[in-house]
């Protein structure tokens, strides 16, 4: 409304209400709702193209975002025809990691003895890459998108463990926003400071390293202050947080990050990982699930993909808790059947046994 003020009284706000995914931060939809109330007379103008992904990943995202009660779905087409989605039925988490390895490796033109024969239409096609796209396939055309960042240790091992170079973008994921929430919440001790206070939290919810490395970071600035007196302006500060500009677009590497982080970015190839009941959608420790916003972020994901798409679920997955069944995300069921290029299965490798040298 401050901007509008003056002589020109005119304002002009861009945005996709169905990629609203910061609800922790204060975003919203209903902001496009409230929009044309604060402002009346405004004039909506959509923009129908999507200049990104190819024909089969807009219809399909656009299939599963169209679920949500009140979406803002319009009449989107690509500027592009074709496509390929891909649903991929793992065992468990390593396998999941393995396939996407493995996968890489076969649509780069095979990078050692483990690659894979062609799959589905488009395959590989030797020393070309990609499957005649047209271009020489580089590993940043690549990108393997998760929910949480603990999923990132099994998919991180699977790539440490080949030829492929990657890169683990480090950037706040999924116990961000619960941690900040819970932080608001609770009690603080007398006398505690800001980061005792914050470690101390941390152990009790059991937030993985990775995640509280940001919190840690922005206290720094208030290091031997009290947590009741900084933590209302720490939470302020932690709340315009932004992921850290962790991605070199010039070093040729696959980047591996969480869905959040990816917002905004695009990759020729995307495996989405652990796209299964409990992870996509996430549900909290506290058994709350935010369907709709899991299911923007899920369409956001998913259009991050220019021309590969491949969403992969696992039967089993070890958690804290020790190795739980799962089941395939809902989200899979809301896009039709016509639009996957094939349904890929990936098998347990059995390991092979140690063999000790022979003069050892």
């Amino acid at each position: 409304k401050l901007l509008s003020e003056g002589e020109d009284k005119s304002l002009f706000a861009i945005g996709d209400a169905d990629q609203a995914i910061y609800s922790f931060r204060g975003g919203s939809p209903s902001a496009f709702l409230e929009f044309p109330v604060h402002f009346p007379g405004a004039r909506t103008i959509a923009l129908k193209t999507n200049y990104r992904s190819a024909e089969k990943i807009v219809s399909a995202s656009r299939k599963v975002i169209a679920n949500n009660p009140g979406s803002f779905s319009i009449d989107v087409s690509s500027s592009k025809d074709g496509g390929e989605i891909f649903s991929v039925d793992c065992p468990d988490e390593r396998c999941e990691a393995e396939f996407a390895v493995k996968e890489i490796e076969r649509l780069m033109g095979g990078l050692s003895s483990l690659s894979t024969g062609p799959r589905g239409a488009g395959g590989a096609g030797g020393a070309g890459g990609m499957g005649g796209t047209g271009y020489e396939a580089r590993f940043s055309d690549f990108a393997v998108l998760y929910r949480t960042n603990r999923q990132a240790d099994a998919i991180a091992a699977a790539f440490a463990r080949s030829s492929i170079p990657f890169h683990v973008v480090s950037p706040p994921g999924a116990g961000f926003g619960e941690f900040l929430k819970h932080l608001k919440n609770v009690p603080i001790p007398p006398g505690a400071l800001l980061e005792d206070f914050i470690r101390d939290e941390a152990r009790k919810v059991d937030l993985s390293p990775g995640a509280l490395s940001p919190f840690l970071r922005g206290a720094a600035p208030y290091k031997g202050r009290k947590a009741g007196e900084a933590i209302a302006q720490f939470i302020e500060e932690m709340l315009l947080f932004e992921p850290p500009d962790d991605i070199d677009i010039k070093a040729d590497k696959v980047n591996l990050m969480t869905m959040h982080s990816s917002k905004g970015l695009e990759f020729s190839t995307v495996f989405l990982a652990g796209v299964e009941e409990g992870l996509m959608p996430l549900q909290f420790r506290d058994g709350v699930t935010d369907t709709e916003e899991e299911r923007r972020l899920f369409y956001v994901a998913m259009t991050r993909a220019r021309e590969r798409l491949y969403l992969l679920s696992s039967r089993t997955r070890t958690e804290r808790k020790g190795v739980s069944e799962r089941a395939p995300s809902r989200f899979l069921r809301e896009i039709p059947e016509a639009l996957f290029s094939g349904a890929l299965s990936e098998k347990k490798k059995k390991r092979r046994p140690f063999q000790r040298a022979l003069f050892e």
